[in-house]
């Protein structure tokens, strides 16, 4: 999924990748693996905190408005 379709994640607990397509590899490089107790929430915060996921991410959006950056997420209860 196209992490700017991040709005169709539903609000439930789950565990979730961060990734980027890389083209020319034909292939997405997974970057980071979180967990939270409301993913949708979750992926709306990444694009403001302060950890390096969150200015890479918004470095992709200004760049190309995030055009290669993939999330996957599963619903996990009582995930920890």
């Amino acid at each position: 999924m196209f992490y700017s379709d991040a709005t169709k994640i539903l609000h439930l607990e789950g565990i979730y990748t961060i990734g980027i397509k890389r083209p020319k590899l034909r292939a997405i490089q997974y970057l980071y693996l979180g967990q939270s107790n409301d993913v949708h929430k979750r992926m709306q915060d990444h694009k403001y905190g302060g950890q390096d996921i969150d200015a890479f991410i918004r470095r992709n959006y200004r760049r190309n408005g995030g055009k290669y950056l993939r999330v996957k997420w599963t619903g996990e209860p009582r995930h920890k």
